[in-house]
């Protein structure tokens, strides 16, 4: 070798070790930098169910250094993109970085089967980009691309699961699709979009996530995230979800998603004074950033809400006094909720016509992303005045402060 391209060599290796050190660095004493493919993605795994979106990305760009011409780094640099878009799921901003990326996933992902075409983890990963093509797709109203992108990345998904069918992670992806596809013609109805064409098996998809939530590594805790949210509000068993998010939040403290899907179970579940306790809790979180902070401002929504149902109106309207003199900076569904619960608040007081000034205000907001369950919930305080009702029941129509239930996160459709 040439001592030009042994220098240039050297200086490669040497920023690729120091982008790794710098990604581990809160974790130094306790582990090694990553050298496998599955070491890299568990590392950034790690840091996007901690919340941590920074160090997931860094972990992404060092691993393209260590994998180049792979998919998997640049399909899961989506995830977190994906990740960071759930909060404000009408915001375009993501877009052409989702799109570039996944694109990139997928040549190289089928450059790469041209030589190695029983290489699982290519198949997976190939599979996985062509899945975050078709969520982008269906999420703008392309369905006819979503669908057919939907399609050529569960022939990947499959055949993963053909080459490596003792790796429990590889069925993620393919109970994502099996679950999904299986309610195309509901989840139209209530998301706007179509990410599969109707070919799945649901009760396969639920086994198939069951069995990766209980068994799996890489993809362990995201099932467990996406289980618990299937459970919540399609299954309608918040039970079942609150005992894996309380693991989850318990493992993962400062993820403010994951503590907010918390709180909205014990708010459901009736369990008022812990939910306010949970708010008060994620409101002091220690993460920063506009999507960090506006979990929390809603945290402070629900904190009222959850006081609101203890029959303390007036605890509700001081705990939203800094939203109503200042409108946070949220999505349309977090300002559905804030215009609401002040209206509700002030008609459990009696205030009815200051209630009905909210509820209008609510109405006025733009579809499609405003919460329908909140426009929903005004409509009919307009009709009859709120008053405070028992805790709902379970298979009682659930109450999330999202615009409607997430579906996956990071990994599947939001």
């Amino acid at each position: 070798m040439r001592p030009g391209r042994r220098a240039r060599r050297r200086g490669r290796l040497a920023r690729v070790l120091a982008t790794a050190l710098a990604v581990l660095a809160p974790h130094a004493a306790a582990e090694e930098a990553p050298k496998t493919l599955e070491d890299w993605v568990r590392t950034g795994n790690r840091h996007q169910l901690a919340g941590d979106y920074d160090s997931a990305d860094a972990t992404w760009r060092a691993m393209r250094e260590q994998f180049p011409g792979h998919p998997a780094p640049d399909a899961m640099a989506v995830d977190t993109l994906f990740w960071r878009q759930m909060y404000d799921d009408s915001t375009d901003r993501y877009d052409a970085d989702i799109e570039r990326l996944a694109d990139r996933a997928v040549a190289q992902g089928e450059e790469a089967l041209e030589e190695a075409p029983d290489d699982a983890a290519l198949r997976l990963y190939t599979g996985k980009a062509f899945m975050q093509l078709g969520r982008l797709h269906g999420t703008r109203g392309r369905y006819y691309r979503a669908g057919t992108l939907g399609e050529k990345g569960r022939v990947h998904l499959e055949a993963a699961h053909a080459l490596a069918p003792e790796n429990v992670d590889a069925r993620y992806q393919l109970g994502l699709y099996y679950y999904y596809a299986s309610f195309v013609p509901g989840l139209v109805k209530w998301l706007d979009f179509l990410w599969f064409v109707p070919t799945g098996n649901g009760d396969e998809g639920l086994e198939l996530l069951a069995l990766v939530a209980e068994r799996g590594d890489l993809e362990r805790d995201n099932a467990r995230f996406i289980l618990s949210n299937i459970e919540t509000y399609h299954l309608e068993n918040p039970t079942r979800g609150l005992e894996l998010l309380t693991k989850l939040h318990a493992d993962y403290p400062t993820n403010t998603m994951i503590h907010f899907e918390l709180l909205e179970a014990l708010y459901m579940l009736g369990q008022y004074e812990r939910a306010r306790d949970e708010a008060l809790a994620l409101e002091r979180n220690p993460r920063t950033g506009a999507l960090h902070q506006g979990r929390k401002t809603m945290a402070r929504v629900w904190r009222a809400r959850a006081v609101l149902a203890l029959d303390r109106p007036e605890q509700a309207l001081d705990a939203l006094a800094p939203l109503v003199a200042q409108e946070p900076e949220v999505p349309l569904w977090g300002k559905a909720w804030v215009r609401l619960t002040q209206g509700n608040a002030l008609d459990a007081l009696g205030r009815r016509e200051e209630a009905l000034d909210r509820y209008a205000a609510v109405e006025s907001l733009e579809a499609p992303y405003v919460s329908r369950r909140a426009a929903k919930r005004a409509r009919a305080s307009i009709e009859a005045p709120y008053r405070v009702a028992p805790p709902l029941s379970i298979g009682a129509a659930p109450e999330p402060g999202r615009r409607e239930p997430i579906v996956p996160a990071a990994n599947g459709p939001s």
